[in-house]
Formats: C-alpha cells, sequence, structure tokens
C-alpha cells in the first residue's frame, strides 16, 4: 500500500499517473490538503503539526483495510517532508506496517530551504510562478483556474515557511528518487538523508523536478525494486 503527499500547491491527482504504472494489487492514497480536490469547500489554511496528525489517523484507516499490506509512504518535494512526519507518527504506534519512506525531488530537513517569498501582486505572483516553472502557462492565462488556485498556493507557502527544520529517524529505509535534468536535486543532496534513515537508497532518472508528472513509470519502476527493503 502506497501512501503519497503531494509538492506545495498540488493535488493527491498528482499520483495518479504513478497509481498507473504501478503493478495490479497495488493500493494507492493520496494526502488531500485543505481547499482542493473534494475538501475544495474546506478553509485553505493550513499548519504542519495538524496536518501531519490528521493525515496519520487517516494512514492508519487506509492501512486497516489492507491488513497483510506493507505501508509505503511516498512525497514529492516539500510533500516528502510531510510524509516523513506522518510515517513517524504512524511508526510509533502499535502494529505499524511502514517500511519504505521515498522522497522524490527532496532534500532533507536541514538543509537550507529555496521558497521566494510570494509577491502581492496576482500578475506578479504567476508570472514568477510560470518562470519558475512551477506553473504551466494555460493556468497563469486562465483567469478562473488563478482564483481557484491561488489562495490554495498562498496558504500552502505559508504553511511550509512554518516547516520543522530537523526530524527524529525513520526506523525504516529511505529512497531518494531524483531527476537526472533537475538542477536543484542530485546524489550528494540524497545523501543528506543518510542519518534519517536505516538504510539509504538513491534512484536517479529521466526528469526534471516534477518526477510524478514527468516520469511515474520511473518513480513506479524504482519504489517496486525496493519495496521489500524494511522486510
Amino acid at each position: 500500500m502506497l501512501f503519497l503527499a503531494p509538492h506545495v500547491g498540488g493535488g493527491a491527482a498528482v499520483g495518479r499517473d504513478l497509481a498507473r504504472s504501478l503493478p495490479d494489487g497495488w493500493a494507492v492514497y493520496g494526502l488531500v490538503l485543505p481547499g482542493r480536490e473534494r475538501l475544495i469547500a474546506e478553509p485553505v489554511d493550513w499548519e504542519f503539526d495538524a496536518a501531519v496528525a490528521v493525515a496519520a489517523d487517516a494512514l492508519e484507516d487506509v492501512a486497516a483495510r489492507h491488513p497483510t499490506a506493507a505501508v509505503l509512504g511516498l512525497g514529492q518535494c516539500s510533500g516528502a517532508w510531510l510524509m516523513y512526519a506522518i510515517l513517524a507518527r504512524a511508526a510509533s504506534r502499535p502494529g505499524s506496517r511502514a517500511r519504505l519512506m521515498v522522497a522524490v525531488s527532496q532534500g532533507a530537513w536541514h538543509l537550507p530551504r529555496v521558497h521566494p517569498d510570494l509577491p502581492e501582486s496576482s500578475e506578479t505572483l504567476w508570472a514568477q510562478l510560470v518562470a519558475s516553472g512551477d506553473a504551466q502557462p494555460a493556468v497563469a492565462e486562465d483567469e478562473d483556474a488563478r482564483d481557484l488556485l491561488e489562495p490554495v498556493i498562498r496558504a500552502d507557502y505559508t504553511a511550509v515557511a512554518g516547516f520543522p527544520y530537523a526530524a527524529d529517524p525513520l526506523k525504516i529505509p529511505l529512497l531518494v528518487i531524483a531527476g537526472a535534468e533537475d538542477r536543484d536535486i542530485d546524489r550528494s543532496v540524497a545523501q543528506s538523508w543518510a542519518d534519517y534513515c536505516t538504510r539509504l537508497e538513491f534512484e536517479e532518472v529521466s526528469g526534471g523536478h516534477y518526477l510524478l508528472q514527468e516520469n511515474p513509470a520511473a518513480v513506479a519502476r524504482a519504489v517496486v525494486e525496493r519495496a521489500d527493503l524494511g522486510s
């Protein structure tokens, strides 16, 4: 069973193609943060500890539906920090079946973070997101899409600014997957996770920073190949 946390500003739907790329029999569940997808009616503001607590309970609930399955957690970009904390909380409970943490396109907690302040101007904000590759031009040009997504993006960036800078080690292996064309994440950055797990694995695949969208098949293959690391 795979539990997935999306990147900041994203939704659980980013894992759709990954789920399709996994073998038959894999159950995939995505974390839905407030203000998007089926929680679109909820206030978009959220904070780290509260989100982790709710998500850890949700993970326990879905794991109960698959009583014989190992539990794997995957997070893309800043979603990796969320998933790490969710697994840590879940693993502290009796009978935990957490077996592997997967960090996609993300370094460890203590590394310097590059999340620029968002400009107050909506036009400037969307120009910045498009220039950085965090938003598609078609979305930035769609007024309805901007009105829907901008509050979520602003709330998510605010939440990330409050993420902790340290965490206790997980007692399970950790796999880091990075894109060969990602300018921020490489083997040396992946090594930053070494003190946070029992065993560290690294996989470089074709693609840039958003691998769940750009190369889900390669991510799926890397996860399946290492799914039994924690057995």
